[in-house]
């Protein structure tokens, strides 16, 4: 693993039924909590008794007078990575304005653990003012090493898994040129931040330099749904970038330690080792910035810098990333349905373009699920990475030449 004298600021540690359906990257060992009565969940009690290394005050510990300062050559060395590349590696996110993100890591980690082992998503990590404060400094970090209209719109997700997921870019919209600022930044940016060590071992990142894919910048060709060639002979994204056996030694493999991270563009084809059988899980958390004007943040009030969002935003936020990437997570039809009743309880605390991406998600959910309580992973729904398909919505990821779930 890189950077192993960063070790010293560092800390570190699938089954059916009306289980997460077998197959998705966050399988539990128990029975989904969310299945049961609402009430049993909607309280802040719950989730802290779930995890008691973490808080819920409504809002994180008290900031420091101002933003953590941030390191201007590591910032603009970030910045060109960021600009040739389409990624960033992030060995001391302390330099880029972070410095939580080493102690933090590690509880968040063994929080994903204590989730999964109640029956919960990782991602409910954002329930939690520790979550909150590094996130802040996180989306602040990737904004600065970006451009300065690239904004948090709380597009988080987290995991725990060693399983790997598919090739992908985050984002297709229909004219990816646009999807730049003029300086040449993306207006999409997320920063991925390893809460355990990730390696080849247990599913660590893989990118393909941006040098070399003439989709990133200039957008895919539509290929067929198999992901190799339409009925016209276009390439598929993967196989355009990767069209020589030279090519193949550029793909670039990201292991982190805990605490660390890597900053990568929407356009960037990037995927997740499938870890060995005997490898522990990892855990990671993603947080992005991006444009206003290419996609809103997903809170109807945003929190100012150090502070959380009410509890009742957050789970808002939370059952409405379950039901968003409902294909990722494979919950249950009564999970489903609690989130989104959550979410519509609830639905002041998010913004109107997010409650109507959530809700078109729910129906189509439910229309592709298994039987009530049954999980039913995958299906067709319209979040599902299936290849040459959401061209027209960059709001979801593309696969780009392979089966399976995506991570962002």
């Amino acid at each position: 693993v890189r950077a192993h004298n960063a070790r010293d600021e560092m800390d570190s540690d699938t089954a059916p039924a009306v289980r997460y359906a077998v197959g998705t990257e966050n399988a539990v060992a128990t029975a989904c909590p969310l299945s049961t009565k609402r009430s049993d969940w909607q309280s802040p009690s719950f989730w802290t008794d779930a995890c008691p290394e973490l808080t819920i005050g409504g809002s994180p510990p008290p900031p420091p007078p101002s933003p953590p300062a941030a390191d201007t050559s590591a910032l603009r060395r970030a910045s060109s990575s960021l600009l040739r590349d389409g990624y960033a590696a992030v060995d001391r996110p302390s330099d880029l304005g972070a410095p939580s993100a080493p102690a933090l890591a590690p509880r968040l980690a063994r929080a994903t653990a204590s989730l999964h082992a109640t029956g919960l998503p990782p991602s409910f990590l954002l329930l939690f003012d520790e979550t909150w404060s590094l996130a802040h400094e996180a989306s602040r970090a990737a904004s600065l090493a970006t451009h300065r209209a690239n904004v948090p719109i709380f597009d988080s997700l987290a995991w725990r898994t060693c399983d790997g997921f598919s090739p992908h870019r985050d984002r297709q919209p229909e004219d990816a040129a646009s999807s730049f600022h003029t300086d040449g930044h993306a207006k999409y940016v997320t920063f991925w931040l390893a809460l355990s060590d990730a390696t080849p071992a247990n599913s660590c990142l893989y990118v393909v330099p941006a040098g070399i894919d003439p989709g990133y910048a200039g957008g895919d060709e539509d290929g067929d749904e198999d992901g190799t060639w339409d009925d016209g002979g276009e390439v598929a994204p993967l196989r355009r970038a990767l069209s020589t056996k030279v090519a193949f030694q550029m793909i670039r493999a990201l292991p982190c330690l805990a605490g660390q991270g890597v900053l990568f563009t929407h356009r960037t084809i990037h995927w997740g080792s499938r870890g060995d059988a005997d490898a522990p899980p990892r855990a990671a958390m993603s947080f992005v910035v991006a444009d206003r004007a290419f996609e809103r943040p997903y809170l109807a009030r945003p929190p100012v810098w150090g502070a959380g969002p009410p509890f009742e935003a957050r789970l808002a936020l939370a059952c409405g990333q379950m039901l968003a990437y409902h294909d990722r997570f494979g919950l249950p039809k009564s999970a489903l349905r609690a989130c989104y009743g959550y979410c519509r309880e609830h639905e002041d605390c998010l913004a109107a373009e997010y409650r109507k991406k959530i809700y078109t998600e729910f129906v189509a959910a439910m229309r592709t699920r298994g039987a009530p309580g049954g999980g039913g992973g995958g299906g067709s729904s319209s979040s599902g990475p299936k290849v040459g398909s959401q061209k027209n919505d960059q709001s979801r990821g593309d696969d780009v030449g392979a089966i399976g779930v995506e991570e962002k």
